[in-house]
């Protein structure tokens, strides 16, 4: 009999980083909803975000652009 870890329903790290790119959409923009920009550029606002947060990330994504 194979036993099976437990898989939480919810992803709640995942769900507070969209949340915080949304919030921080928002701050910048100053609109309520966020559709048209993710929208417009998809998964690139999450990637984005991720480089950003990586130690000497913002050097790393302008070298990688730069290719």
């Amino acid at each position: 009999m194979l036993r099976y870890r437990r898989i939480s329903r919810t992803n709640n790290e995942l769900e507070r980083t969209i949340r915080a790119i949304k919030m921080h959409y928002r701050r910048i923009s100053g609109r309520k909803n966020w559709n048209n920009y993710l929208l417009r550029y998809g998964r690139c606002v999450a990637y984005q975000e991720w480089w950003l947060h990586q130690p000497d990330g913002e050097a790393q994504l302008h070298a990688r652009v730069r290719r």
